[in-house]
């Protein structure tokens, strides 16, 4: 998580006066028309490597302990590791001049990047649910029981949200 932080807040220093991070996506610094864009990708790619290395070689193990679940058998492996988002780049930032959201979905790279991107972020907000089945069962986890109550409200409310908001931007915000 520190690469993928450290790269997407160096990175962001580069996009120039047009680019927001409030107003624009993370993925238009991976954009083909973002300057030094090998840096984020290169960033990320390392932040989901491991995150999937933690979940593979940290997680499992530590929740394969005494205390086995037969129906939580696999629940490691819904973490939000998404190496497809190495595969795809939106043709232009949004906030390059004539770029717009429909011409980076008619790419092939855009619409991969907003599906891969939709998908991870529906496990992320949903994680929370087959995680804790998992954790409560042992014994040292049990402390972090309202922390993983207020995740399991929060994360679902917040994906919400945010597909409200992008599925229709020139809406009203719900609140």
């Amino acid at each position: 998580m520190v690469i993928f932080n450290a790269g997407w807040l160096i990175a962001e220093t580069w996009q120039g006066p047009s680019y927001s991070p409030i107003a624009d996506t993370i993925s238009d610094m991976q954009a083909q028309t973002a300057p030094h864009v090998w840096f984020p990708i290169a960033c990320f790619a390392l932040g989901a490597l491991g995150g999937f290395g933690f979940a593979l070689f940290g997680l499992r193990p530590a929740l394969a302990g005494p205390a086995r679940s037969p129906r939580m058998r696999h629940g490691c492996w819904r973490s939000p590791c998404c190496p497809g988002q190495l595969l795809s780049a939106d043709p232009c930032r949004l906030a390059d001049a004539g770029c717009t959201a429909s011409a980076q979905l008619a790419s092939p790279g855009g619409l991969t990047d907003a599906i891969v991107a939709g998908l991870a972020f529906f496990v992320l907000a949903f994680l929370p649910y087959p995680l804790w089945h998992r954790l409560e069962l042992l014994p040292g986890w049990r402390q972090l029981k309202p922390v993983m109550f207020a995740a399991r409200v929060i994360c679902p409310v917040a994906w919400i949200l945010l597909a409200s908001h992008r599925i229709c931007p020139g809406c009203q915000p719900l609140v």
